[in-house]
């Protein structure tokens, strides 16, 4: 299987703004997926999804795992802008990679689930994750699947105030721009999103919640709870819940892009 490393999917900071992908060997399916890792914002690495996006490549997907400045380097909103400018490379070249620009999954966990549910919630006006070299306008993704994702920034957990950088009292406002759940509006991808019932770190009644207003505003939303699972499961092919997940994912995506 073809893979590049360190594709550098911006201008300014290429060797920070980059990307690995990995390229089936086979008949490409037409669709690709965007793999954002976890950390809390302030560490991982886009080798995490490795195993994992070279499952889906082998089934035909062209995939990407990506990089992107951590809080410790800068916080929110980098790592947006970031996220933002991976999928505007991923869709100005989906021609040349071998894929429809308009079937392009998100995928993430934890704090890489966060972003990859903000590319599905930022709108095309929106200037949350703008920088100069953001042409397109459109940047969401369209479908997102997601392992124990962060669904709401309104927690009292310390990961979320090194993201944001100031305590949600004095910025109520840079909060509700942050979090998924007061982003949603009507008219979003579908949602996929695998939780453990033992997660603390993003519980399954936050998950829920975020899911359930999906489903009021009309879009599609299912919860896969995964028993005796706890936070982190997603980086790997192996276990009961990282299978029972790849091909959840695998279906969820094969039904909503019309694969054969």
């Amino acid at each position: 299987m073809p893979v590049h490393y360190d594709v550098s999917y911006c201008n300014e900071l290429p060797e920070t703004r980059v990307l690995d992908l990995f390229l089936p060997d086979g008949i490409k399916n037409g669709a690709a997926i965007l793999f954002i890792h976890g950390g809390g914002w302030a560490k991982g690495d886009k080798q995490q999804f490795r195993d994992v996006a070279a499952w889906f490549a082998e089934r035909g997907f062209v995939c990407a795992s990506m990089k992107y400045r951590l809080s410790t380097e800068k916080p929110y909103p980098a790592a947006l802008e970031d996220a933002r400018l991976a999928m505007q490379y991923m869709r100005v070249h989906a021609d040349e990679l071998g894929f429809s620009p308009t079937k392009i999954a998100s995928a993430g966990s934890s704090a890489g689930g966060y972003l990859a549910a903000m590319l599905a919630l930022i709108q095309p006006d929106d200037e949350l994750g703008r920088t100069a070299e953001l042409v397109m306008t459109d940047t969401r993704a369209n479908a997102v699947a997601l392992y124990c994702p962060v669904t709401t920034l309104h927690v009292d957990k310390e990961f979320v105030l090194k993201f944001m950088a100031v305590p949600e009292l004095e910025a109520p406002e840079r909060y509700r721009e942050g979090s998924p759940i007061d982003r949603i509006s009507g008219g979003e991808p579908s949602f996929l999103i695998l939780n453990g019932d033992e997660d603390n770190t993003t519980p399954l009644a936050e998950v829920r919640a975020f899911a359930e207003k999906l489903l009021e505003a009309g879009s599609r939303a299912e919860v896969i709870a995964l028993p005796g699972v706890k936070h982190g499961f997603s980086y790997g092919i192996t276990s009961d819940a990282q299978q029972r997940s790849i091909q959840s994912i695998l279906a969820f995506l094969q039904d909503e892009f019309e694969l054969g």
